[in-house]
């Protein structure tokens, strides 16, 4: 079984992104896709092989989102 014992951190960024004009650490980063965050959470919660986010760290940026959209 894959475990992933790396630390994460999740920045919540307020303004459009090109993600074509990022620069990207190659060694790190092998692409950027965005994704519907409701689409994420229903799959992880079936399916972990797209997706090796924590459910409970998704989770809390769901609420973060929802309370502020409140």
């Amino acid at each position: 079984m894959f475990r992933d014992n790396e630390v994460t951190w999740v920045y919540v960024y307020e303004k459009s992104v090109d993600i074509s004009a990022l620069i990207l650490q190659e060694s790190e980063v092998s692409e950027v896709r965005w994704f519907d965050l409701d689409e994420v959470w229903d799959e992880i919660k079936t399916d972990r092989s797209r997706f090796c986010v924590p459910a409970g760290g998704l989770n809390v940026l769901r609420e973060y989102l929802k309370g502020r959209d409140s």
